[in-house]
Protein backbone atom coordinates (compact mmCIF):
# COMPACT_ATOMS: atom_id res chain seq x y z
CA UNK A 1 0.00 0.00 0.00
CA UNK A 2 1.38 3.48 -0.85
CA UNK A 3 2.83 5.38 1.96
CA UNK A 4 3.43 9.16 0.59
CA UNK A 5 0.85 11.68 1.95
CA UNK A 6 1.30 14.86 1.85
CA UNK A 7 2.42 16.69 5.10
CA UNK A 8 4.27 18.62 6.30
CA UNK A 9 5.50 17.37 9.86
CA UNK A 10 4.31 14.40 11.22
CA UNK A 11 4.22 15.79 14.61
CA UNK A 12 2.06 18.44 13.95
CA UNK A 13 -0.75 16.83 11.53
CA UNK A 14 -3.69 17.40 13.53
CA UNK A 15 -2.28 20.99 14.51
CA UNK A 16 -2.16 21.99 10.61
CA UNK A 17 -5.39 20.08 9.45
CA UNK A 18 -7.80 22.39 12.04
CA UNK A 19 -6.12 25.24 11.09
CA UNK A 20 -6.95 24.75 7.71
CA UNK A 21 -10.26 24.02 8.34
CA UNK A 22 -10.41 27.02 10.43
CA UNK A 23 -9.21 29.21 7.45
CA UNK A 24 -11.19 28.15 5.42
CA UNK A 25 -15.06 28.15 6.93
CA UNK A 26 -15.94 31.23 8.54
CA UNK A 27 -18.30 29.43 10.73
CA UNK A 28 -15.79 27.84 12.92
CA UNK A 29 -12.69 29.28 15.16
CA UNK A 30 -9.82 27.71 17.65
CA UNK A 31 -8.99 27.58 21.00
CA UNK A 32 -5.88 28.56 21.69
CA UNK A 33 -3.61 26.16 22.65
CA UNK A 34 -5.58 23.42 22.23
CA UNK A 35 -6.66 21.26 19.71
CA UNK A 36 -10.75 22.55 20.02
CA UNK A 37 -13.16 23.87 17.55
CA UNK A 38 -16.10 25.44 17.99
CA UNK A 39 -18.75 27.38 16.67
CA UNK A 40 -18.25 31.31 15.58
CA UNK A 41 -21.35 31.82 17.06
CA UNK A 42 -21.09 30.42 20.05
CA UNK A 43 -21.93 33.25 22.05
CA UNK A 44 -25.50 33.83 20.56
CA UNK A 45 -25.65 29.56 21.34
CA UNK A 46 -25.23 30.65 25.15
CA UNK A 47 -27.33 34.13 25.13
CA UNK A 48 -30.59 31.93 23.71
CA UNK A 49 -30.10 28.99 26.65
CA UNK A 50 -29.15 26.60 23.99
CA UNK A 51 -28.13 22.64 24.98
CA UNK A 52 -24.52 22.70 23.73
CA UNK A 53 -23.11 19.38 22.07
CA UNK A 54 -19.48 18.57 22.60
CA UNK A 55 -18.08 15.47 20.97
CA UNK A 56 -14.35 14.29 19.84
CA UNK A 57 -12.14 11.68 20.00
CA UNK A 58 -8.66 10.77 18.06
CA UNK A 59 -8.20 12.26 14.93
CA UNK A 60 -8.01 10.33 11.61
CA UNK A 61 -11.92 10.04 11.25
CA UNK A 62 -12.51 13.57 9.38
CA UNK A 63 -15.12 15.22 8.72
CA UNK A 64 -15.72 13.98 11.91
CA UNK A 65 -15.40 15.61 14.50
CA UNK A 66 -14.57 19.45 13.54
CA UNK A 67 -15.85 18.94 10.38
CA UNK A 68 -19.63 18.18 11.98
CA UNK A 69 -19.64 21.70 14.31
CA UNK A 70 -22.20 24.07 13.10
CA UNK A 71 -25.84 24.59 12.98
CA UNK A 72 -27.94 21.77 13.65
CA UNK A 73 -24.77 19.78 14.76
CA UNK A 74 -22.04 19.83 17.32
CA UNK A 75 -21.27 23.25 19.12
CA UNK A 76 -17.47 22.05 19.63
CA UNK A 77 -15.08 19.56 18.73
CA UNK A 78 -12.25 18.25 20.39
CA UNK A 79 -9.27 16.31 18.88
CA UNK A 80 -6.73 14.46 20.02
CA UNK A 81 -3.53 13.04 17.97
CA UNK A 82 -4.39 10.83 15.63
CA UNK A 83 -6.34 7.42 16.97
CA UNK A 84 -5.77 8.67 20.41
CA UNK A 85 -7.68 10.13 22.37
CA UNK A 86 -7.66 13.96 23.58
CA UNK A 87 -6.41 15.28 27.13
CA UNK A 88 -9.04 15.32 29.51
CA UNK A 89 -7.39 18.90 29.99
CA UNK A 90 -8.62 19.83 26.14
CA UNK A 91 -11.79 18.66 26.54
CA UNK A 92 -12.57 20.39 29.89
CA UNK A 93 -12.06 23.73 27.75
CA UNK A 94 -14.05 22.06 24.80
CA UNK A 95 -16.70 21.64 27.96
CA UNK A 96 -16.03 25.18 29.04
CA UNK A 97 -16.24 27.23 25.84
CA UNK A 98 -19.40 26.29 25.00
CA UNK A 99 -21.45 25.77 28.47
CA UNK A 100 -23.90 27.77 29.58
CA UNK A 101 -27.60 27.95 31.00
CA UNK A 102 -28.61 25.08 28.74
CA UNK A 103 -25.86 22.48 29.65
CA UNK A 104 -23.91 20.34 27.78
CA UNK A 105 -24.29 16.83 26.37
CA UNK A 106 -21.23 14.75 25.47
CA UNK A 107 -21.12 12.72 23.49
CA UNK A 108 -18.52 9.87 22.51
CA UNK A 109 -17.72 6.48 21.15
CA UNK A 110 -16.94 3.32 22.97
CA UNK A 111 -13.16 3.27 23.33
CA UNK A 112 -11.18 3.11 26.72
CA UNK A 113 -9.26 6.12 26.17
CA UNK A 114 -12.38 8.24 25.21
CA UNK A 115 -14.49 6.84 28.07
CA UNK A 116 -11.68 7.53 30.65
CA UNK A 117 -10.30 11.17 29.34
CA UNK A 118 -13.86 12.44 28.22
CA UNK A 119 -14.98 11.47 31.69
CA UNK A 120 -12.90 13.06 33.28
CA UNK A 121 -13.70 16.28 32.34
CA UNK A 122 -17.25 15.76 32.48
CA UNK A 123 -16.41 15.27 35.89
CA UNK A 124 -14.69 18.50 36.45
CA UNK A 125 -17.18 20.62 34.92
CA UNK A 126 -19.67 19.03 36.88
CA UNK A 127 -17.97 20.01 40.13
CA UNK A 128 -17.39 23.08 38.75
CA UNK A 129 -21.47 23.66 38.69
CA UNK A 130 -22.47 22.74 35.01
CA UNK A 131 -24.94 20.45 34.29
CA UNK A 132 -23.18 18.03 31.77
CA UNK A 133 -24.34 14.32 30.50
CA UNK A 134 -22.50 12.27 29.12
CA UNK A 135 -23.35 9.68 26.23
CA UNK A 136 -21.74 6.68 25.32
CA UNK A 137 -22.65 4.86 21.88
CA UNK A 138 -21.89 1.36 21.17
CA UNK A 139 -23.28 0.09 18.17
CA UNK A 140 -20.86 -2.04 16.49
CA UNK A 141 -22.78 -5.30 15.25
CA UNK A 142 -19.51 -7.28 14.76
CA UNK A 143 -19.61 -8.86 18.31
CA UNK A 144 -21.93 -9.11 21.30
CA UNK A 145 -21.24 -7.15 24.13
CA UNK A 146 -21.42 -9.85 26.64
CA UNK A 147 -18.20 -11.51 24.61
CA UNK A 148 -15.83 -8.86 26.53
CA UNK A 149 -15.99 -6.39 29.31
CA UNK A 150 -15.13 -3.76 26.87
CA UNK A 151 -18.29 -4.19 25.16
CA UNK A 152 -19.30 -3.02 21.79
CA UNK A 153 -17.30 -0.54 19.65
CA UNK A 154 -18.97 3.44 18.59
CA UNK A 155 -19.12 3.76 14.78
CA UNK A 156 -20.78 5.62 12.55
CA UNK A 157 -24.06 5.34 14.39
CA UNK A 158 -22.51 8.48 16.44
CA UNK A 159 -23.38 10.41 13.11
CA UNK A 160 -27.66 10.16 14.35
CA UNK A 161 -27.22 11.45 17.44
CA UNK A 162 -25.06 14.40 16.05
CA UNK A 163 -27.41 14.82 13.75
CA UNK A 164 -30.84 14.63 15.72
CA UNK A 165 -29.91 15.79 19.38
CA UNK A 166 -27.90 18.76 17.47
CA UNK A 167 -31.76 19.47 15.40
CA UNK A 168 -33.00 19.17 19.08
CA UNK A 169 -31.19 21.65 20.67
CA UNK A 170 -31.36 24.29 17.85
CA UNK A 171 -35.29 24.03 18.34
CA UNK A 172 -34.90 24.73 22.35
CA UNK A 173 -35.53 21.59 23.73
CA UNK A 174 -33.96 20.63 27.33
CA UNK A 175 -30.96 19.37 28.04
CA UNK A 176 -33.21 16.48 29.66
CA UNK A 177 -35.42 16.09 26.58
CA UNK A 178 -31.96 15.96 24.61
CA UNK A 179 -30.13 13.33 26.25
CA UNK A 180 -33.39 10.86 26.90
CA UNK A 181 -33.67 10.49 23.17
CA UNK A 182 -30.09 10.07 23.05
CA UNK A 183 -30.03 7.34 25.08
CA UNK A 184 -32.92 5.88 23.18
CA UNK A 185 -30.72 6.25 19.86
CA UNK A 186 -27.94 4.42 21.35
CA UNK A 187 -30.08 1.57 22.24
CA UNK A 188 -31.66 1.22 18.88
CA UNK A 189 -28.65 1.95 15.92
CA UNK A 190 -26.79 -0.49 14.88
CA UNK A 191 -23.65 -0.36 12.46
CA UNK A 192 -20.87 -2.71 10.74
CA UNK A 193 -18.23 -1.90 8.30
CA UNK A 194 -15.94 -3.82 6.41
CA UNK A 195 -12.21 -3.23 4.93
CA UNK A 196 -10.50 -3.78 1.58
CA UNK A 197 -6.99 -2.32 2.87
CA UNK A 198 -5.66 -1.31 5.93
CA UNK A 199 -5.43 2.79 6.84
CA UNK A 200 -1.58 4.35 6.34
CA UNK A 201 -0.59 6.27 9.72
CA UNK A 202 0.92 9.41 9.16
CA UNK A 203 4.68 8.60 9.74
CA UNK A 204 4.32 4.90 10.44
CA UNK A 205 2.96 3.19 7.26
CA UNK A 206 0.01 0.72 7.77
CA UNK A 207 -2.21 0.15 10.71
CA UNK A 208 -2.46 -3.71 9.81
CA UNK A 209 -2.00 -6.32 6.97
CA UNK A 210 -4.92 -7.69 4.47
CA UNK A 211 -3.52 -9.48 1.74
CA UNK A 212 -4.69 -8.45 -1.65
CA UNK A 213 -8.01 -10.11 -2.60
CA UNK A 214 -9.09 -10.46 0.91
CA UNK A 215 -11.49 -8.07 2.67
CA UNK A 216 -12.03 -7.69 6.50
CA UNK A 217 -15.61 -7.75 8.11
CA UNK A 218 -16.56 -6.05 11.71
CA UNK A 219 -13.34 -4.07 12.09
CA UNK A 220 -13.05 -0.62 14.13
CA UNK A 221 -12.51 2.54 12.50
CA UNK A 222 -8.73 2.25 14.32
CA UNK A 223 -8.30 -1.02 12.63
CA UNK A 224 -9.22 -3.30 15.33
CA UNK A 225 -9.77 -7.13 14.48
CA UNK A 226 -12.88 -7.58 12.94
CA UNK A 227 -15.27 -10.68 12.52
CA UNK A 228 -13.88 -12.59 9.86
CA UNK A 229 -11.59 -12.41 6.98
CA UNK A 230 -12.73 -13.71 3.60
CA UNK A 231 -12.05 -13.23 -0.01
CA UNK A 232 -13.30 -10.07 -2.10
CA UNK A 233 -16.56 -10.83 -3.29
CA UNK A 234 -19.13 -8.54 -5.28
CA UNK A 235 -20.86 -5.34 -3.60
CA UNK A 236 -24.36 -6.74 -3.59
CA UNK A 237 -22.73 -10.14 -1.53
CA UNK A 238 -20.61 -8.03 0.71
CA UNK A 239 -24.13 -6.26 1.40
CA UNK A 240 -26.39 -9.30 2.31
CA UNK A 241 -23.03 -10.17 4.67
CA UNK A 242 -22.95 -6.75 6.34
CA UNK A 243 -27.18 -6.75 6.68
CA UNK A 244 -27.51 -10.17 8.10
CA UNK A 245 -24.93 -9.01 11.18
CA UNK A 246 -26.89 -5.69 11.33
CA UNK A 247 -30.48 -7.23 12.02
CA UNK A 248 -29.35 -10.25 13.57
CA UNK A 249 -30.79 -8.96 16.96
CA UNK A 250 -34.38 -7.65 17.52
CA UNK A 251 -33.75 -4.03 16.55
CA UNK A 252 -35.29 -4.29 13.49
CA UNK A 253 -38.73 -6.06 12.47
CA UNK A 254 -40.42 -5.96 8.78
CA UNK A 255 -42.14 -3.30 7.82
CA UNK A 256 -39.90 -0.66 10.22
CA UNK A 257 -39.48 2.36 8.88
CA UNK A 258 -35.12 3.41 9.45
CA UNK A 259 -32.64 5.86 7.94
CA UNK A 260 -29.68 4.39 6.75
CA UNK A 261 -25.49 5.99 6.72
CA UNK A 262 -23.62 4.67 3.93
CA UNK A 263 -20.18 5.35 5.44
CA UNK A 264 -17.06 6.27 3.04
CA UNK A 265 -14.03 4.69 5.50
CA UNK A 266 -11.87 6.96 3.35
CA UNK A 267 -10.33 5.55 0.16
CA UNK A 268 -13.42 4.11 -0.97
CA UNK A 269 -14.00 5.76 -4.37
CA UNK A 270 -17.40 7.40 -5.13
CA UNK A 271 -18.55 4.93 -7.80
CA UNK A 272 -18.02 2.32 -5.30
CA UNK A 273 -20.14 4.08 -2.44
CA UNK A 274 -22.96 4.23 -5.22
CA UNK A 275 -23.19 1.23 -6.22
CA UNK A 276 -22.87 -0.23 -2.14
CA UNK A 277 -25.83 2.27 -1.18
CA UNK A 278 -28.21 1.43 -4.32
CA UNK A 279 -26.96 -2.44 -3.14
CA UNK A 280 -27.91 -1.63 0.63
CA UNK A 281 -31.31 0.24 -0.05
CA UNK A 282 -32.39 -2.54 -2.17
CA UNK A 283 -31.29 -5.45 0.09
CA UNK A 284 -33.08 -3.87 2.97
CA UNK A 285 -36.42 -3.04 1.08
CA UNK A 286 -36.69 -5.84 -1.31
CA UNK A 287 -35.15 -8.81 1.25
CA UNK A 288 -35.65 -7.43 4.10
CA UNK A 289 -38.57 -5.59 3.93
CA UNK A 290 -37.85 -2.43 6.15
CA UNK A 291 -38.81 0.97 4.66
CA UNK A 292 -35.45 2.87 3.97
CA UNK A 293 -36.86 6.74 4.23
CA UNK A 294 -33.66 8.71 4.54
CA UNK A 295 -30.35 7.68 3.62
CA UNK A 296 -26.83 9.55 4.58
CA UNK A 297 -24.05 8.67 2.34
CA UNK A 298 -20.85 9.69 1.81
CA UNK A 299 -17.29 10.45 3.32
CA UNK A 300 -18.48 11.04 6.67
CA UNK A 301 -16.46 9.31 9.85
CA UNK A 302 -13.22 7.66 8.04
CA UNK A 303 -10.57 5.89 9.09
CA UNK A 304 -7.98 8.10 7.74
CA UNK A 305 -7.88 6.20 4.14
CA UNK A 306 -8.95 2.97 4.30
CA UNK A 307 -10.67 1.66 1.62
CA UNK A 308 -13.79 0.42 3.10
CA UNK A 309 -17.55 1.44 4.03
CA UNK A 310 -19.46 0.78 6.70
CA UNK A 311 -23.42 0.77 7.07
CA UNK A 312 -25.66 2.13 9.95
CA UNK A 313 -29.33 1.89 10.60
CA UNK A 314 -31.71 3.22 12.92
CA UNK A 315 -35.41 2.76 13.11
CA UNK A 316 -37.36 5.88 13.26
CA UNK A 317 -40.12 7.52 14.93
CA UNK A 318 -41.68 10.78 14.68
CA UNK A 319 -39.09 12.84 16.42
CA UNK A 320 -36.28 10.95 15.07
CA UNK A 321 -37.66 11.66 11.54
CA UNK A 322 -37.96 15.36 12.71
CA UNK A 323 -34.49 15.80 13.54
CA UNK A 324 -32.82 14.14 10.71
CA UNK A 325 -34.75 16.35 8.44
CA UNK A 326 -33.39 19.41 10.28
CA UNK A 327 -31.05 21.90 7.71
CA UNK A 328 -27.65 21.78 8.85
CA UNK A 329 -24.68 24.21 7.95
CA UNK A 330 -21.80 22.21 8.98
CA UNK A 331 -18.55 22.00 6.55
CA UNK A 332 -18.34 17.92 6.68
CA UNK A 333 -21.85 17.14 6.44
CA UNK A 334 -23.50 16.80 2.58
CA UNK A 335 -26.51 19.14 2.20
CA UNK A 336 -28.54 16.39 1.04
CA UNK A 337 -28.25 13.81 3.13
CA UNK A 338 -31.18 12.54 5.48
CA UNK A 339 -33.53 14.13 3.25
CA UNK A 340 -36.70 12.21 2.71
CA UNK A 341 -36.60 9.60 -0.40
CA UNK A 342 -38.71 9.55 -3.41
CA UNK A 343 -38.42 7.29 -5.47
CA UNK A 344 -39.10 8.62 -9.08
CA UNK A 345 -39.81 6.06 -11.92
CA UNK A 346 -37.17 6.70 -14.84
CA UNK A 347 -38.61 8.29 -17.49
CA UNK A 348 -38.20 8.68 -21.22
CA UNK A 349 -37.45 11.62 -23.85
CA UNK A 350 -37.93 11.95 -27.62
CA UNK A 351 -35.38 12.78 -29.35
CA UNK A 352 -36.90 11.69 -32.70
CA UNK A 353 -34.72 9.12 -33.40
CA UNK A 354 -36.05 5.11 -34.19
CA UNK A 355 -35.08 2.84 -31.16
CA UNK A 356 -34.23 -1.11 -31.10
CA UNK A 357 -38.54 -1.33 -30.17
CA UNK A 358 -39.52 0.15 -33.66
CA UNK A 359 -41.01 -2.64 -35.99
CA UNK A 360 -39.93 -3.17 -39.63
CA UNK A 361 -42.98 -2.46 -40.72
CA UNK A 362 -43.03 1.57 -39.18
CA UNK A 363 -39.44 2.56 -39.75
CA UNK A 364 -38.64 0.90 -43.36
CA UNK A 365 -36.30 -1.89 -42.58
CA UNK A 366 -37.49 -3.70 -45.53
CA UNK A 367 -34.53 -3.42 -48.04
CA UNK A 368 -36.63 -3.69 -51.68
CA UNK A 369 -34.77 -1.84 -54.29
CA UNK A 370 -31.47 -2.63 -55.21
CA UNK A 371 -30.41 0.70 -53.40
CA UNK A 372 -31.52 -0.92 -50.28
CA UNK A 373 -29.91 -3.88 -50.52
CA UNK A 374 -26.46 -2.36 -51.50
CA UNK A 375 -27.02 0.13 -48.53
CA UNK A 376 -27.16 -2.63 -46.37
CA UNK A 377 -24.48 -4.68 -48.42
CA UNK A 378 -21.81 -1.51 -47.41
CA UNK A 379 -22.89 -1.69 -43.47
CA UNK A 380 -21.89 -5.39 -43.07
CA UNK A 381 -18.63 -4.87 -45.18
CA UNK A 382 -17.57 -2.16 -42.54
CA UNK A 383 -18.63 -4.00 -39.63
CA UNK A 384 -17.10 -7.02 -40.71
CA UNK A 385 -13.43 -5.38 -41.77
CA UNK A 386 -13.61 -3.84 -38.25
CA UNK A 387 -14.57 -6.66 -36.08
CA UNK A 388 -11.71 -8.84 -38.36
CA UNK A 389 -9.12 -5.89 -37.61
CA UNK A 390 -9.99 -5.51 -33.72
CA UNK A 391 -6.52 -7.36 -32.69
CA UNK A 392 -4.66 -5.23 -35.08
CA UNK A 393 -6.05 -1.83 -33.91
CA UNK A 394 -5.37 -2.45 -30.51
CA UNK A 395 -2.38 -3.01 -31.66
CA UNK A 396 -1.81 0.32 -32.96
CA UNK A 397 -3.47 2.12 -29.96
CA UNK A 398 -1.25 0.68 -27.15
CA UNK A 399 1.16 3.00 -27.82
CA UNK A 400 -1.45 5.75 -26.21
CA UNK A 401 -1.69 3.59 -23.15
CA UNK A 402 -5.48 2.02 -23.36
CA UNK A 403 -4.74 -0.07 -26.76
CA UNK A 404 -8.81 -0.54 -26.69
CA UNK A 405 -9.69 0.69 -30.01
CA UNK A 406 -10.45 -2.32 -32.06
CA UNK A 407 -12.03 -3.32 -29.71
CA UNK A 408 -14.77 -0.13 -29.15
CA UNK A 409 -15.39 -0.20 -32.87
CA UNK A 410 -16.02 -3.99 -32.55
CA UNK A 411 -18.37 -3.14 -30.11
CA UNK A 412 -19.77 -0.61 -32.25
CA UNK A 413 -20.09 -3.29 -34.85
CA UNK A 414 -22.23 -5.48 -32.97
CA UNK A 415 -24.44 -2.74 -31.88
CA UNK A 416 -24.87 -2.41 -36.21
CA UNK A 417 -25.01 -5.99 -36.85
CA UNK A 418 -27.65 -6.89 -34.08
CA UNK A 419 -29.80 -3.64 -35.14
CA UNK A 420 -29.51 -5.35 -38.86
CA UNK A 421 -29.80 -8.84 -37.99
CA UNK A 422 -33.40 -7.71 -35.86
CA UNK A 423 -34.94 -5.88 -39.13
CA UNK A 424 -34.90 -2.58 -37.13
CA UNK A 425 -32.73 0.11 -38.84
CA UNK A 426 -34.58 1.90 -41.82
CA UNK A 427 -32.89 0.51 -44.24
CA UNK A 428 -35.35 2.09 -47.05
CA UNK A 429 -34.55 5.49 -45.93
CA UNK A 430 -30.19 5.75 -45.34
CA UNK A 431 -30.54 8.94 -43.72
CA UNK A 432 -33.27 7.92 -40.87
CA UNK A 433 -30.94 4.47 -40.93
CA UNK A 434 -27.68 6.53 -39.61
CA UNK A 435 -28.92 8.48 -37.45
CA UNK A 436 -29.94 4.95 -35.66
CA UNK A 437 -26.60 4.09 -36.43
CA UNK A 438 -24.93 7.10 -34.36
CA UNK A 439 -27.08 6.73 -31.46
CA UNK A 440 -26.27 3.47 -31.13
CA UNK A 441 -22.56 4.24 -31.70
CA UNK A 442 -22.41 6.30 -29.11
CA UNK A 443 -23.80 4.05 -26.57
CA UNK A 444 -21.92 0.75 -27.60
CA UNK A 445 -18.94 2.96 -27.96
CA UNK A 446 -18.57 5.70 -25.99
CA UNK A 447 -15.76 7.83 -24.84
CA UNK A 448 -14.02 9.81 -27.96
CA UNK A 449 -14.90 7.43 -30.57
CA UNK A 450 -18.22 7.17 -29.60
CA UNK A 451 -18.86 10.89 -29.56
CA UNK A 452 -16.55 12.02 -32.72
CA UNK A 453 -18.38 9.12 -34.83
CA UNK A 454 -21.68 9.72 -33.43
CA UNK A 455 -21.24 13.57 -34.64
CA UNK A 456 -20.10 12.44 -37.92
CA UNK A 457 -23.10 10.39 -39.04
CA UNK A 458 -25.74 12.74 -37.84
CA UNK A 459 -23.97 15.45 -40.06
CA UNK A 460 -23.54 12.57 -43.11
CA UNK A 461 -26.98 11.82 -42.59
CA UNK A 462 -28.04 15.23 -43.01
CA UNK A 463 -26.33 15.77 -45.99
CA UNK A 464 -28.16 12.22 -47.61
CA UNK A 465 -31.84 13.73 -46.65
CA UNK A 466 -31.37 16.35 -49.37
CA UNK A 467 -29.63 14.31 -52.03
CA UNK A 468 -31.04 13.28 -56.17
CA UNK A 469 -32.07 9.86 -56.72
CA UNK A 470 -29.48 8.75 -58.87
CA UNK A 471 -25.68 7.37 -59.18
CA UNK A 472 -24.67 10.79 -59.83
CA UNK A 473 -26.81 12.23 -56.82
CA UNK A 474 -25.13 9.58 -54.36
CA UNK A 475 -21.55 10.41 -55.70
CA UNK A 476 -21.84 14.22 -55.08
CA UNK A 477 -23.58 13.23 -51.77
CA UNK A 478 -20.06 11.06 -50.78
CA UNK A 479 -18.14 14.07 -51.64
CA UNK A 480 -20.45 16.57 -49.11
CA UNK A 481 -20.27 13.53 -46.42
CA UNK A 482 -16.45 13.33 -46.28
CA UNK A 483 -16.05 16.96 -45.89
CA UNK A 484 -18.70 17.51 -43.94
CA UNK A 485 -17.33 15.07 -41.56
CA UNK A 486 -14.13 16.90 -41.64
CA UNK A 487 -15.90 19.88 -41.05
CA UNK A 488 -17.88 18.38 -37.47
CA UNK A 489 -15.32 16.71 -36.26
CA UNK A 490 -13.16 19.46 -36.66
CA UNK A 491 -14.92 22.20 -35.10
CA UNK A 492 -16.02 19.71 -31.78
CA UNK A 493 -13.11 17.61 -31.38
CA UNK A 494 -10.49 20.30 -32.12
CA UNK A 495 -7.81 18.70 -34.19
CA UNK A 496 -6.23 19.40 -37.92
CA UNK A 497 -5.40 18.19 -40.19
CA UNK A 498 -1.49 16.78 -39.39
CA UNK A 499 -2.23 16.50 -36.11
CA UNK A 500 -1.99 12.16 -36.22
CA UNK A 501 -5.59 11.70 -35.59
CA UNK A 502 -8.36 10.53 -37.84
CA UNK A 503 -8.70 13.33 -40.14
CA UNK A 504 -5.85 12.74 -41.82
CA UNK A 505 -7.13 10.28 -43.35
CA UNK A 506 -10.28 11.98 -44.22
CA UNK A 507 -8.52 14.56 -45.66
CA UNK A 508 -6.84 11.67 -47.79
CA UNK A 509 -9.87 10.70 -49.30
CA UNK A 510 -11.70 14.32 -50.00
CA UNK A 511 -8.00 15.59 -51.56
CA UNK A 512 -9.08 13.06 -54.50
CA UNK A 513 -13.02 13.59 -54.36
CA UNK A 514 -12.67 17.73 -54.07
CA UNK A 515 -10.91 17.43 -57.17
CA UNK A 516 -14.00 16.09 -59.10
CA UNK A 517 -15.79 18.99 -59.82
CA UNK A 518 -20.04 18.61 -60.36
CA UNK A 519 -19.67 18.61 -63.77
CA UNK A 520 -17.03 16.02 -64.28
CA UNK A 521 -18.96 13.47 -62.51
CA UNK A 522 -22.28 14.21 -64.47
CA UNK A 523 -19.88 12.83 -67.51
CA UNK A 524 -19.22 9.51 -65.67
CA UNK A 525 -20.96 6.29 -65.40
CA UNK A 526 -21.77 5.02 -62.16
CA UNK A 527 -18.66 2.47 -62.37
CA UNK A 528 -16.63 5.25 -63.27
CA UNK A 529 -17.69 6.86 -60.06
CA UNK A 530 -17.13 4.11 -58.50
CA UNK A 531 -13.56 4.03 -59.15
CA UNK A 532 -12.96 7.74 -58.69
CA UNK A 533 -14.64 6.24 -54.58
CA UNK A 534 -11.90 3.37 -55.13
CA UNK A 535 -9.22 6.31 -55.60
CA UNK A 536 -10.34 8.34 -52.85
CA UNK A 537 -10.10 5.21 -50.57
CA UNK A 538 -7.04 4.77 -51.35
CA UNK A 539 -5.90 8.33 -50.59
CA UNK A 540 -7.61 7.88 -47.18
CA UNK A 541 -5.04 4.79 -47.26
CA UNK A 542 -2.31 5.94 -47.76
CA UNK A 543 -2.73 9.31 -45.20
CA UNK A 544 -3.15 6.86 -42.59
CA UNK A 545 0.01 5.03 -43.53
CA UNK A 546 1.89 8.71 -43.19
CA UNK A 547 0.75 9.15 -39.62
CA UNK A 548 3.13 6.71 -38.72
CA UNK A 549 5.52 10.38 -39.10
CA UNK A 550 3.44 12.50 -37.40
CA UNK A 551 3.48 13.47 -34.17
CA UNK A 552 0.39 13.24 -32.12
CA UNK A 553 -1.19 16.79 -30.90
CA UNK A 554 -4.44 16.00 -30.26
CA UNK A 555 -6.24 13.41 -27.72
CA UNK A 556 -4.90 11.39 -25.15
CA UNK A 557 -1.97 10.53 -28.11
CA UNK A 558 -0.16 13.89 -27.64
CA UNK A 559 0.60 13.20 -23.87
CA UNK A 560 2.61 10.16 -24.79
CA UNK A 561 6.23 10.63 -25.72
CA UNK A 562 6.99 10.73 -29.45
CA UNK A 563 9.49 7.90 -28.91
CA UNK A 564 6.48 5.56 -28.57
CA UNK A 565 5.07 6.43 -32.13
CA UNK A 566 6.35 3.70 -34.68
CA UNK A 567 2.91 2.97 -36.21
CA UNK A 568 0.40 4.47 -37.52
CA UNK A 569 -2.39 5.79 -35.80
CA UNK A 570 -5.24 3.82 -34.73
CA UNK A 571 -8.06 6.02 -35.33
CA UNK A 572 -7.02 7.15 -39.02
CA UNK A 573 -6.29 3.62 -40.02
CA UNK A 574 -10.03 2.42 -38.80
CA UNK A 575 -10.95 5.05 -41.49
CA UNK A 576 -8.92 3.52 -43.72
CA UNK A 577 -10.36 -0.15 -43.07
CA UNK A 578 -14.03 1.37 -43.38
CA UNK A 579 -13.44 3.26 -46.39
CA UNK A 580 -12.24 0.54 -48.32
CA UNK A 581 -15.00 -1.93 -47.17
CA UNK A 582 -17.37 0.51 -49.28
CA UNK A 583 -15.34 0.03 -52.41
CA UNK A 584 -16.38 -3.81 -52.65
CA UNK A 585 -20.13 -3.42 -52.73
CA UNK A 586 -20.26 -0.47 -54.47
CA UNK A 587 -18.00 -2.46 -57.29
CA UNK A 588 -20.46 -5.15 -57.35
CA UNK A 589 -23.74 -3.44 -57.77
CA UNK A 590 -22.22 -0.52 -60.36
CA UNK A 591 -24.36 -0.61 -63.75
Amino acid sequence: MATSQLLNSVDRVVEDSLAGLAASQPSLKLVDGHRVVVRADVQDVLDRGQVALVSGGGSGHEPSHAGLVGQGMLTAAVAGSVFASPPSSSILVAILAVAGRGGVLVIIKNYTGDRLHFGLAVERAKGMGHDVRLVIIAEDMAFDSEENTAGRRGLAGALFIHKVCGAMAEKGKSLDEIHAVALRIMASAATIGVSLSPCCLPGRGSSFQLPDGVMELGLGIHGEAGLQRTKVVSADETVVMMVDRLLRRDKFREGDHVALIVNNLGALSNLEVGIVTKAAISHLEEKRRLVVDRVACGTLMTSINMAGVSLSLLPLDDILNEGLAYNVKAPGWPSTAFEKRVVHQPFTVDTGVATSTSTAADSGASADSVEDKVFVQCLRAICDKLMAAEEQLNDLDRAAGDGDCGSTFKQGSVAIVESLDSGTLPVSQPHRALTVVAAKLEEAMGGTSGALYTLMLVRIAHILERREPSAHGLFQAARECVGGAIDVISSYGGAKRGDRTMLDALHGANDVLKDLDSAACTNLSPAELVEAFARAAAGCRSEAQATQAMRARAGRASYVSSDHWTKPDAGATAVAIWMDALVGPLRANAM
